[in-house]
């Protein structure tokens, strides 16, 4: 598979918050492989263990294939990004594109011109301006002139630094740790699952408890808490397994500061990481937005929503026993009716959604900006969009035309 189109897949994927998600008929024959492994990451918002489970399926490596969010490249942000899950940071131009020309990957610039020619086993989307290639079975990253930065040496490794850092895997150990963009060891591999870091913590597990380090490895809230999110404007979602008569164990959510302490108390069955300073939580089958006071500001008009990304979050409506998505704003009104099969959140002004015909790109009125023709695609980034239609896949420009196309 492209590693465009698991990007894709992941952005797709990120859970809908709420009691009911989305199910194998709601999603239809929109999905190739892709979409289908993203069907996980849209039902993990019922589970427990929900944060962690879209932590741990974040990033692709050999030994677990993840799903990585957003674009096509760290040039930017839309991503699921920003949410907390607010990859990367914005990159040079010129923005490069991995494409695969035999069995070799190499970049395109923005005007499909080849930039670095085909060589790697596999390559990744550029994030702060690194991205990972694989040479020889083994995995480093260059730099967007094609220069190796951290030479092939691991067999595990994410694909996607943020704040200047990585996670790796050690393969004598199984554990895991981090590294800076020179390839030199900052935190060693202590650690069974590891976060990406955001606003200098990253959320690790030891011992089946999560708990967050900085970036010199040091752990500044202790891991005690059964699920976690990420950290946005000082805030992350915790949460802790309690009893109940009902269910033998279940997580109990609430926002812990950087000192890990609860600001917002522990009282929801279900909490989102903050985006653009909003959450959705779920209490007692009641589903609310919420500011970073912990204040309700209004009740989602849906089953379950997304996060908030260009100010549009997605919501998900149960409509004959299968789900349909559209957007609400950050009032919490209905901009775009629920009518599409699956929906991408909003990237340079348009967001993919999927139809029974296909996947296309709408506005922010819901209008088609491209038609739905595609079998598969990404969100744009850095002015291109990956797609596939039939034997033709490559990039596409906010109009539509191709830039780059393989029939391979």
């Amino acid at each position: 598979m492209h590693p465009v189109m698991v990007l894709a897949g992941y952005v797709a994927g990120m859970p809908l918050y709420g009691p009911k998600p989305l199910t194998s008929r709601s999603i239809g024959s929109c999905l190739t492989q892709g979409q289908d492994m993203a069907r996980q990451e849209w039902q993990v918002g019922a589970r427990h263990g929900r944060l962690q489970d879209c932590a741990r399926r974040n990033d692709t490596t050999p030994a677990t294939i993840g799903l990585l969010l957003v674009a096509c490249c760290g040039c930017l942000e839309p991503d699921i990004r920003r949410t907390s899950v607010q990859e990367g940071q914005p990159v040079s131009p010129p923005c490069l594109h991995p494409v695969s020309v035999g069995n070799a990957y190499g970049y395109i610039d923005g005007s499909g011109q080849m930039r670095i020619k085909p060589r790697y086993q596999r390559a990744d989307p550029f994030w702060e301006g690194l991205a990972r290639v694989r040479i020889d079975g083994r995995y480093g990253f260059i730099d967007q002139t094609g220069r190796m930065v951290i030479k092939p040496q691991f067999a595990f490794v994410m694909s996607r630094f943020r704040e200047g850092y990585v996670s790796y895997q050690d393969e004598k150990s199984g554990k895991w740790g981090f590294i800076d963009r020179t390839g030199r060891v900052t935190v060693a591999p202590e650690f069974e699952i590891p976060s990406r870091f955001q606003e200098g913590l990253a959320s690790v597990r030891i011992a089946g408890k999560y708990g967050f380090v900085n970036t010199h490895g040091k752990m500044v809230i202790a891991a005690r808490f059964d699920d976690v999110g990420e950290f946005s404007g000082g805030l992350a979602p915790a949460g802790t397994r309690v009893c109940d008569l009902e269910e033998d164990a279940r997580i109990t959510y609430g926002y812990v500061d950087k000192n890990g302490s609860f600001a917002i108390e522990p009282v929801f069955d279900e909490a989102s990481n903050f985006s653009e300073g909003q959450a959705f939580v779920m209490r007692s089958g009641r589903l609310d937005c919420i500011d970073r006071s912990g204040r309700t500001l209004f009740r989602v008009p849906a089953d379950n929503a997304g996060l908030y990304f260009e100010g549009l979050a997605r919501i998900g409506v149960l409509h004959n026993g299968s789900q349909l998505m559209g957007f609400i704003d950050k009032s919490g009104r209905i901009v775009i009716e629920p009518r599409f099969q699956l929906a991408l959140a909003f990237s340079e002004e348009l967001a993919a959604v999927c139809t029974e015909t296909g996947w296309g790109f709408i506005d922010k009125t819901g209008a088609w900006a491209i038609e739905p023709v595609f079998s598969s695609v990404s969100l744009f980034s850095g002015g291109l969009a990956w797609v596939e239609i039939g034997d033709r896949r490559g990039y596409i420009k906010h109009d539509g035309k191709w830039v780059w196309s393989s029939s391979e």
